[in-house]
């Protein structure tokens, strides 16, 4: 009897174990970069260098499902690709994800870096990402006077989000 109940309390736990839920993670990288106007820089001229101009671009595709209870979101180069389920009355749940989402941001421009249904905040920071990059690679210290600029076109349930971020690669003069 007792390796009855032995047993029975055993394969309660596992059965209970077994029916957790089991939260989605989705894998993404963040950097982030000081940015400045460039009459922010209260900088003499010999204080600084302007290494060149970097341009990062990212287009990012927006589908919904054909009755509406799904929404993916891609990148255009299959960098990564997410997809939401609708979960009760105005709740979406991530259900599937493929890849890596690279998020940038530049400097106060963080706002809630949580996975959200909105396709212009992907295409944003994944061409922020690509800036920072180019810009680690220039081998400078700031970007200066960034500008952003977001097309958006419909191709049926697909909106493609086109952004295009532009700026100035700046190395300080360090002391001697």
């Amino acid at each position: 009897m007792k390796k009855l109940v032995y047993l029975a309390v055993i394969l309660s736990a596992a059965f209970l174990t077994s029916c957790s839920v089991n939260k989605k993670f989705v894998p993404r990288a963040c950097n982030t970069i000081n940015t400045v106007r460039f009459d922010e820089l209260n900088l003499k001229r010999n204080d600084y260098t302007i290494l060149k101009n970097v341009t990062a671009e990212a287009v990012v595709v927006y589908e919904t499902g054909l009755f509406g209870g799904s929404i993916s979101i891609s990148e255009q180069n299959n960098e990564f690709s997410i997809e939401f389920r609708k979960s009760g009355k105005d709740q979406w749940v991530a259900n599937k994800f493929n890849g890596i989402a690279y998020f940038g941001y530049l400097s106060n421009d963080y706002g809630d870096m949580a996975l959200n249904l909105d396709p212009d905040y992907y295409s944003r920071h994944i061409a922020f990402y690509r800036l920072i990059n180019q810009c680690r690679v220039a081998g400078g210290d700031a970007l200066i006077e960034p500008t952003v600029s977001t097309n958006v076109e419909e191709q049926g349930r697909k909106i493609v989000f086109k952004t295009t971020v532009t700026a100035k690669v700046v190395k300080i003069n360090t002391d001697k």
